[in-house]
Order: C-alpha cells, then sequence, then structure tokens
C-alpha cells in the first residue's frame, strides 16, 4: 500500500476486502448450485393475533465456512430453516450472514417473512455524497448482509430502517473486529386496541475488544435513543450476538440505566439467571457439539417497553446428530407490561 495513505481510508479498504471475503465463502461455495424451495412447513403457530405476544429470536447462523467439513452451510441450511420455522418467531435477528446465504434463506423464508436491509427501505449508513462517505456505504453496502433481520409479513410493515458500521469514525485496524448494526421500525399490524404498535428492532454482533465494544454499544444506544425521539411510544428490542457477558462492562453499557442521557432507560435481558445452577455451562456457542463452551450467555435479546417471558435456547439437531450453527439460537416471547 502506497506510503503516506489516509489510515482512514486503508482501514476502510481492509474492511470492503473482508466483505468480498465473506462474500466468497458464501458465493464459491454455493456456486453453481440451483436454490430449489424445498417442503419446509410453516411457522409454528405461537400466540392467537391480537394478543400483543411478540416472539423473538436471535440467530448467529455462522459464516459460510468450507473448512466446516459435514457442518459446511449446504449440510445445514435446510435444517437451518427447518429449525427457524418451527420455533415460529415473528422477528429473527440473524448475524453472520454472507450474501449468498442471505440469498438462499429470504428464498426459503419469503412466504412468511420479509427482511431488512434491502434496497429501497431506509437507508445505509455513511453515502452523503463526500469521497470518504462513499467509501464507508461501499463497504456498508457489502457487508449489509451481515445482521439480517427477518420480520413476519402479516405481523409487521416496516416504517424506517438504517443499517450500516457501529462507529465508522473510530474503526479498528483489525477488519474482523468492526461492528455493524441492522435497526428496523415496525409497526405491529395486530397489536391491542389502544396500543401505539411501533417496534425499534436492532440487530448486532459486537466484536471482542472491551472498550471498542463499550463504545459500539453505547452508539447502538445512541441510534435507538434518536429512533425513540421520532417513535415515543415505540417498543425497543435489541438482540444479537454481544460477545460479552452480564459479568462485562459491555454488558452494563448495553443495559444502561434509567434516565441515561441517551433517553433510552434500562433495558432489560430475557434471561433469567436465578435458574442457572451452579457450574452450569449456559454458553451460546457450542462449536457443533451441542455442549455450551462458556458459562454465561452472550447472544441476548434485551428489551424495553414489554416484559419477557424468559429467554430457551434452541437445542435442535437433525436426525444425524447435526446442529443448524455452532451457537445454541435463543428465543423469547415479549408481552406488555
Amino acid at each position: 500500500m502506497r506510503r503516506g495513505l489516509p489510515t482512514i481510508l486503508a482501514v476502510a479498504l481492509a474492511i470492503g476486502a473482508l466483505g468480498l471475503w465473506a462474500w466468497s465463502f458464501g458465493a464459491n461455495k454455493d456456486a453453481g448450485t440451483q436454490v430449489e424451495t424445498n417442503q419446509n412447513p410453516g411457522p409454528a403457530a405461537t400466540q392467537p393475533a391480537g394478543d400483543g405476544t411478540v416472539r423473538v429470536m436471535t440467530a448467529n447462523v455462522r459464516i459460510s465456512e468450507p473448512d466446516d467439513g459435514v457442518n459446511a452451510w449446504p449440510n445445514r441450511r435446510d435444517f437451518l430453516v427447518k429449525t427457524l420455522l418451527k420455533q415460529g418467531p415473528d422477528l429473527i435477528g440473524c448475524q453472520e450472514v454472507t450474501p449468498a446465504q442471505q440469498a438462499f434463506m429470504v428464498k426459503e423464508l419469503a412466504k412468511w417473512y420479509s427482511y431488512y436491509p434491502r434496497p429501497g427501505v431506509g437507508k445505509v449508513a455513511g453515502d452523503d455524497g463526500s469521497t470518504t462517505a462513499k467509501i464507508f456505504g461501499a463497504v456498508n453496502q457489502s457487508l449489509a448482509s451481515l445482521n439480517t433481520l427477518f420480520y413476519k409479513t402479516d405481523r409487521f410493515d416496516i416504517l424506517d430502517g438504517e443499517a450500516g458500521l457501529v462507529e465508522p469514525n473510530d474503526l479498528q485496524r483489525d477488519p474482523a473486529e468492526n461492528t455493524f448494526y441492522t435497526l428496523a421500525v415496525l409497526k405491529d399490524k395486530v397489536a391491542p386496541a389502544g396500543a401505539d404498535g411501533t417496534w425499534i428492532v436492532v440487530d448486532t454482533h459486537l466484536r471482542h475488544h472491551d472498550d471498542f465494544a463499550v463504545k459500539c454499544a453505547l452508539a447502538i444506544r445512541g441510534k435507538i435513543g434518536d429512533m425513540l425521539r421520532k417513535h415515543p411510544l415505540a417498543k425497543v428490542v435489541l438482540m444479537g450476538d454481544m460477545n460479552h457477558d452480564k459479568q462485562s462492562k459491555v454488558y452494563a453499557a448495553l443495559v444502561g440505566v434509567a434516565g441515561a442521557a441517551d433517553g433510552v432507560g434500562e433495558l432489560a435481558d430475557s434471561f433469567d439467571y436465578s435458574k442457572k445452577r451452579p457450574n452450569e455451562a449456559w454458553g451460546n456457542w457450542h462449536a457443533f457439539t451441542g455442549k455450551s463452551q462458556r458459562m454465561w450467555p452472550t447472544d441476548l435479546i434485551f428489551s424495553s417497553g414489554v416484559r419477557s417471558r424468559g429467554a430457551e435456547f434452541v437445542r435442535d439437531k437433525d436426525e444425524k446428530g447435526h446442529y443448524p450453527s455452532d451457537h445454541f439460537f435463543v428465543v423469547t416471547e415479549l408481552v406488555g407490561k
């Protein structure tokens, strides 16, 4: 690289390379494969329409990695879709989704779910016309699929949205350590009478470095606060692979406190940690083994304006004993307070 090239440009180009890398894993592995609609059942029935319950799932689907062998994406993608439909969530926040994986999931879920980010809805952050912003816009576009949000089309309409780098002014030199987010403003078409029915839903994948992850957590809360000023009665859902558990300062930054300056207030975790037995592993990441590799969950669902009925792991495996991902998905039901 030419000496003297601005650091911010160098890092942006590196992140763009990551986008091509992520795309190549999905595209090369699936190249020449005809995607056929399988006989997936419809989503499982949840609560009767109109009672206000919203079923939410966060799912790290695992990037399309050829080195996964028997657990490579083509071998588990059908079962992954069946697992999602079996749970019947109204909202699904997915992480580690390459463009090729997104294309498959969008096709297979299209009868019941729409998705965001997608062209023509909201905005992809970064492109305001300047040269630097155009670079960020291109990077954001190339990686927009990473945090794909699915929502039931018979339940929600999308009003607005935005997606992109969380901290474009503080990029990390390691491209894989940068954080992206998807934020959608949805309108519940079957909200109880008198309820506002607006939901601000955020899907993200925080990275490992504590200090930067805290900055990203605070920035995401700031974005939620901005949307709450436009939709002050909206309920909030923040979900994703946070890579940090309840004992971390990142978790504390995500939860916040009542009366916080960002206007979001305190977010509630869907997990009931009082149910965890001593030395019982509750980690989401299981490396395709079915055994938690960490003590505390890091794939989390936070909310405000509603209450959770408690979070549960989805531990489904197919007839050969294979799992849909290297993470256990998490599902909860959110109801009015």
